[in-house]
This record gives C-alpha cells, structure tokens and sequence, in this order.
C-alpha cells in the first residue's frame, strides 16, 4: 500500500509491502509493488522520484519512472546497494566486510541471516545476486542524479560497487539544504 506524509514543502508517499520478509536479499523484485508504483507514476505524474532506498520496495523505481518520462534521482545514504543485507559487516566474524559485492562471498555470508532459504539452489542465490546488482546499476545510470550525504559516503559506495562504481558520478548534498539533506537521513 501506499502511504501518504504530508511535509511541507515536499508531499512524501511510502511504499510499505505487505508480503512475509519483504527485506531478505532475494525478495528485491516485487511485481506486486511494481504494479503500485506503475499505478501511482500514472496517476499522480510527479515532478520527480526521489528513490532513498530500495530496501522493503523493489529494485526497478528508476526504470518504471523512466518509462513513465518521470526524472528520478537516488539516494544513496545506506549500505544497501553494496551489500544484500545492508550492513557490510561480515556474519561469520562481525567485522567490516571489505569485499566488493558479488556472488563471492556476498551469498555465503548472506545465507547465514535468517529466514534460511535452503530450499533454493546455490545456483539460483548466484543468479538472484547477479540480477539484483545489474538491476541497481542500471538504476543508478538511469536516475538524473545520485546523492550521498558525505563524501565518505560517497567513496564507500563507489569502492564497495566495483566496476560499476568506478563509472558512478556520486553528488555529495549540502547538509544546509534541509530538503534533501533531510531526505538523505
């Protein structure tokens, strides 16, 4: 469903999913809350998408605007593009996690938070991963422009995406801009 915030000057709607586990890795394309977005896109004809996160949504906001000719422009002010559980911290030691996200280590350490799929194929975690990350780079090229709120932050992404972060031009917002500054927290 969607759920309206009304804050001055900007009109703020959430997506909220009603599915079980809508945050675990393997669940980022979610055709029924695509269909919503597509919907409201529609109907409501914003001026501009702001994508702060992908998590709990689904992975195609940028494209689904792009084909509605709506401009987007990402948020980046989490791990979640760069990890598939959003923390980069490794679940086998708890330390910071340094590797670039791919399907090595990234599955492996990714199955050991809960719920367990073990019921799905190591292949088919390999697979999910991949397509996860070729969706979210493609969302990062498509969107008008991609924030971080630091400059540390924006380094980190970059490092931690690999190739396709070598290619992303990251903005680092003015933390004395309210409205988007305030989006990025």
């Amino acid at each position: 469903r969607i759920a309206a915030e009304e804050a001055e000057p900007v009109r703020r709607l959430r997506l909220e999913r009603g599915d079980l586990e809508p945050g675990h890795w393997q669940k980022t394309a979610a055709p029924a809350a695509a269909k919503l977005v597509r919907e409201f896109l529609r109907v409501e004809r914003p001026d501009v998408l702001l994508v702060a996160s992908w998590a709990l949504l689904t992975r195609e906001l940028v494209h689904l605007a792009a084909l509605a000719r709506i401009p987007a422009v990402v948020a980046v002010a989490d791990d979640w593009i760069a990890c598939p559980i959003a923390t980069r911290v490794r679940t086998d030691t708890g330390a910071p996690c340094d590797a670039v996200v791919g399907v090595i280590p990234c599955v492996a350490c990714a199955a050991r938070v809960p719920p367990a799929t073990p019921w799905v194929p190591k292949e088919a975690q390999f697979l999910a991963l991949a397509e996860r990350q070729r969706d979210l780079e493609r969302e990062l090229a498509l969107a008008r422009a991609v924030l971080a709120p630091t400059a540390e932050h924006a380094e980190r992404t970059r490092r931690f995406l690999g190739a396709a972060g070598a290619r992303l031009v990251l903005e680092v917002v003015d933390p004395s801009d309210p409205v988007t500054h305030e989006a990025l927290l």
